[in-house]
């Protein structure tokens, strides 16, 4: 992610700041010398965790030689959370805006973080703040959107929704965003609409195409439902809900082999699905062992 340049005024560079700054550079240097050192055996020994360890232990060596390094704390943030321990990315993105309050990236990565854990008046405290500091982007009206949508606040969810679309008509995450947001309003128009935009723009959207499915099912066509089904499985093999849907239409036309065919593929890849056992017990099916849908292809 790109950082904003830096507003630091320059302090004023004395003999004394100096001295003191070369001899904390040389400090540094040498700690980075053996650390470095002592990574190359580990890197040798498992070569697999190399890309990780390594920056990681280099960037936690700059925190506590120094504590107000914000692109350290920043860094080790983004690895935190990429490796899904949210509580420590948190953590250091807040030591990273703490040194350096003039840089409002950090805010967005929390943003991201809180919409994650279901924290929604933090991540629009945090995202709103970002845009009110440079980061005035797609990402962040598009998290916005998504935010206010989870707490109801609909108006907000499609301002920020269309905020996202102006900036980033290309997208197609922003226009998964407004399909939401249209679906929260029960909007199918406008569902339809947007599901078409993902599609044109990602031709292998599987999940954009089921979508579309659930619109014409939604509206009685059901023919053209069970087309788009059909394709999004042939798209991606592993698509649960297809299956799912497919059954019940199957079990709604009374065509009880063909939804046994359908759950039965469904338990393939979900075999502890409660809801598709159960229905495919009270056709007088059973679940058949194999390969998972799509394994192998």
């Amino acid at each position: 992610m790109a950082r904003p340049a830096r507003g630091h005024p320059r302090e004023p560079v004395t003999m004394s700041r100096l001295w003191t700054r070369l001899t904390y550079a040389n400090y540094q240097f040498v700690a980075f010398v053996v650390v470095g050192g002592a990574l190359a055996a580990v890197d040798a020994a498992s070569p697999e965790t190399a890309c990780m360890t390594r920056p990681v232990a280099l960037y936690r060596l700059a925190v506590e030689l120094d504590p107000d390094y914000a692109q350290g704390h920043f860094n080790l943030g983004v690895f935190a959370q990429a490796r899904g321990d949210f509580d420590a990315a948190v953590e250091h993105y807040r030591a990273a805006l703490a040194a350096d309050p003039l840089d409002h990236t950090p805010l967005v990565n929390l943003g991201q973080i809180y919409v994650q854990r279901g924290e929604y008046p933090a991540a629009i405290a945090a995202l709103e703040n970002a845009a009110r500091h440079g980061h005035d982007d797609a990402a962040v009206w598009t998290l916005l959107a998504r935010a206010h949508r989870e707490r109801g606040e609909m108006d907000a969810a499609q301002r920020a929704a269309g905020r996202a679309r102006r900036q980033a008509p290309r997208d197609p995450d922003v226009w998964r965003e407004v399909a939401a947001v249209a679906h929260a309003r029960d909007d199918w128009d406008g569902v339809e609409a947007a599901l078409a935009r993902v599609v044109a723009l990602d031709p292998a959207a599987a999940d954009a195409v089921f979508g579309l499915g659930r619109v014409a099912e939604r509206r009685g066509a059901v023919d053209e439902a069970v087309r788009l089904y059909e394709r999004a499985i042939a798209m991606d093999p592993r698509l649960v809900p297809a299956y799912g849907r497919l059954a019940v239409v199957a079990v709604e036309r009374g065509e009880t082999e063909a939804a046994r065919r359908w759950l039965r593929e469904l338990l393939r890849i979900a075999p502890d699905d409660p809801t598709a056992t159960h229905l495919l017990e009270s056709l007088g099916g059973r679940a058949s062992a194999g390969r998972p849908a799509g394994a192998g292809r």
